[in-house]
């Protein structure tokens, strides 16, 4: 699709107003960077775990964090 045609279905703004907004996101980035912080952490557990309970730990601390990532991400688009 072409921007013209994303105009003029009222997906984008005119161009006259592009960059006028600041841009604004509902989404809380505390949190949003504590998970975004601890998902290399969860990589690292399941590197060096070769198998064992620390990989599987973070197996599951990985879910847990891509849970909240998700929430906290819809939690921000419900509030708009």
């Amino acid at each position: 699709m072409s921007l013209e045609e994303l105009q003029q279905m009222g997906i984008l703004l005119p161009k006259d107003k592009w960059r006028k907004r600041k841009i604004k996101s509902r989404v809380p980035r505390v949190p949003l960077a504590i998970v975004g912080a601890l998902f290399p952490v969860t990589g690292v557990m399941m590197y060096f775990g070769d198998g064992g309970p620390v990989s599987w730990a973070g197996v599951g601390l990985f879910l847990v964090l891509l849970g909240a990532f998700t929430a906290l991400n819809l939690k921000g688009i419900f509030k708009r």
